[in-house]
Parts: structure tokens; sequence; C-alpha cells
């Protein structure tokens, strides 16, 4: 009859490609059309048949509208928040940036984001499709589980929990060192002292994770955020490291004699009027041993490692050792960026003089710089770096 539809055969001008749709919202993401790519995004995510990692952009899209809610939602109500990394990561962020703090820390908690790892970049049903030229690059699974860590303890601070946040920082720095975020999040919020700074970075594992010019590098870089205000208060034993280094040496000298000779004068005078009305069971404390309590304690704990810090930095190291991190311990791939070297060929390359050098006018090295002339009290210089 005419109104029965006879099955047309498929020919290959009537195949829709997918990777189509999704190159294209692609394209609106990068241009800032968030509403459009979310449109395509959601035609997308119904032709794969809600695909994860579709779900995953279509979350994306909403998460940039500022949909927090509506994206944890779409995500959740396929449980892909226990499944797919990618989408762990990005349920617990929605909620994080809509302040259900509690509800973000449930869902990092409920799942094993190591284990997930483990699964990153099988989130298609069929792998041969991504073909030689996929339309979104995998994420390196370090970067994740870093952003995990931070996401994790960014949720414990703003729950008031500074210790436990402070851990997740540093095992955030441990997964991928080249996360910033974790260390501006240590630096800034008081969260170490400067002996404890120090210590993490030497502990940090950039030896593992990059290449030697690498390292030097991402050395340079994070040295230049940590505490400068305990450099301008250390003790300065050598008179070429004093403010007055310019003077000369037996000027300088001459000058510490007078001084001592005045201190021993006076001390002369005043001491036997003293002396005389104390008992003799009294006696005079030395100066340079009197110690307050507050002194006494920072001297403490300056002598003895932060036990925070120790126990943080040792469980790091312990599960980068055992193999977490996303199958880095089965000897068959490993995410360290150390095994992907750059190609001198390549148009991108540069010499690391000529890095060293231009980094040198980055914002973070000339705020650091401005800050070292400010702490001592060189605010002419400050100022003439912060002016240029």
């Amino acid at each position: 009859t005419g109104s029965t539809m006879e099955p047309q055969p498929a020919d290959a001008s009537g195949l829709i490609d997918i990777d189509g749709y999704r190159r294209l919202m692609k394209s609106f993401m990068d241009m800032r059309r968030y509403q459009t790519a979310l449109f395509w995004a959601e035609k997308v995510t119904v032709l794969s048949n809600y695909d994860p990692r579709d779900v995953y952009w279509q979350a994306q899209c909403m998460f940039l509208l500022r949909e927090y809610h509506r994206a944890a939602y779409i995500i959740r109500s396929r449980g892909l928040d226990k499944r797919n990394l990618l989408c762990h990561y990005l349920a617990a962020e929605c909620l994080t940036e809509a302040k259900e703090y509690q509800e973000a820390l449930d869902i990092l908690n409920s799942s094993d984001c190591e284990v997930l790892a483990n699964n990153l970049g099988t989130g298609r049903k069929d792998e041969s499709t991504f073909g030689e030229d996929p339309v979104f690059d995998e994420p390196n699974k370090s970067d994740v589980l870093a952003s995990i860590y931070f996401l994790k303890g960014k949720i414990l601070e703003a729950m008031d929990n500074r210790i436990l946040a402070m851990d997740c920082y540093v095992q955030a720095l441990h997964r991928s060192v080249y996360c910033s975020e974790a260390l501006d999040a240590l630096v800034q919020h008081e969260m170490l002292m400067a002996w404890e700074e120090k210590e993490l970075m030497q502990h940090i594992p950039m030896d593992q994770q990059c290449s030697e010019a690498e390292r030097k590098i991402l050395k340079r870089l994070y040295e230049s955020k940590l505490k400068k205000y305990y450099e301008s208060i250390a003790p300065r034993t050598n008179i070429e490291q004093t403010p007055i280094g310019t003077m000369s040496t037996d000027l300088l000298h001459e000058l510490t004699e007078k001084m001592k000779n005045s201190k021993n004068i006076e001390s002369n005078k005043t001491a036997p009027a003293a002396a005389s009305s104390l008992p003799k069971c009294f006696t005079t404390p030395i100066p340079n041993k009197i110690m307050s309590p507050a002194n006494k304690i920072l001297d403490e704990i300056k002598n003895s490692p932060s036990y925070l810090i120790q126990s943080s930095l040792s469980r790091a190291s312990s599960i980068l050792g055992s193999g977490g991190g996303g199958g880095a311990g089965t000897g068959s791939e490993t995410p360290y960026r150390i095994n992907r070297p750059i190609s001198m060929k390549s148009p991108s390359a540069i010499n690391f003089q000529s890095c060293i050098d231009r980094l040198d006018s980055c914002v973070d090295l000339v705020v650091s710089k401005a800050e070292k002339f400010f702490y001592n009290c060189d605010y002419k210089k400050c100022m003439q770096i912060i002016d240029q």
C-alpha cells in the first residue's frame, strides 16, 4: 500500500559522520559560543547512544555555562561518576562550584580514582573509531589524578580542614609536578613554613617526570613562588651580605669595636649597683643565651622536620613507588612526560639558554624579583620593576 514505507538501501551519501558534529561542537567551544556548542553536544550524545566521552563534553559545555547542577545530574544519572575518571572529576568539580562541598567530597570518596585511572582512554565502546586523528586528545592520566587531588584539597580547605587539604595538595604535586595550582595553594595559603617549602621542593619527583632541561626550568619557576621575607630576616654572617657591604672592611671593624667598647662601659657602670642590691644566688644571664618561649619553640620546630609534611611526602612517594597513578607500575605504560621526547626538528623547539632568557620576562619571575627588593626594603628598585 501507499502508506507502507519500503526499507531503503544504505549508501555512502546517507551516512552521518558523528565525528563531524564533534568537531563542530569543539569549534564553537573554542570560539566561546558555549550555548551553540551545548546544542550540538546534546545531539552528539544522543547519536552516539550516550557514549561516556560525549556525555562528558555535554556536561563540560554546561559547566562553562555555569549550569553546575544540571551538568552534575547528566553525569550521575548514568552512573558515570563511578565508572569514568573524567566524569568522576567533572561531577565533583561542578558540585564544588555550586558550593555543595559535602556532596562533592562524597563523589570523590565513593570511588578509587587510582582504579578509574586504569580505564582512562577506554570510554568508547569501539576503540577503533578513534582513528589516527581523534577529535579530542586523551588527557594524561597523571594530570587528571593531580587535578582530582587538587580539587579534593580545595574542597577540604573550604570545609576548614587545612591539614587534610595540605596532604591532598602534596599528593597532587607528586601525581603531576606541572600542577602549579597545588604549589600556589600551599604557599599562598600559608600552609607551610619556609623550611617546609624547601623540603617539599627537594622531594617533588621532577627527575622522574621531566627531562633535565625541563627540570631546571620548572625548579626555577617554582622557587620563584616560595616565601621571600624569610630570606630578608635571616641572620647574615658574611660582611658582604650585610646592608653596609659596600663599606670598607677596616672601617666596619673599627665601628664594631667602638660599639663593643661602649656596651662594656655602660655595663661596668650599672653592674656594681645592681649586684649590691641583689642576693648572691641571682646571677646575670648571658645575653646571647636569653630566649623567649616563642623563640624557643620556633627554634625547636626549625631544627626538627615537620611531621605533617614528612608524612605527606612519605605517603605520596609510597603510592607512586607501588605503581599508583593509573598503571605506572605495570612496566608497559608510564604517565611520565620524560617518555615524550621533543624532536629538535620541531619548529616550536628552542634551546635551553634562549628559553631561560625569555622566561626572565614572564610575570612570575618579574614579580618574584620585585618581592625580593620589597622585603629587603629597597622600595625604589621594587617600584622600578613594577613600572616597567
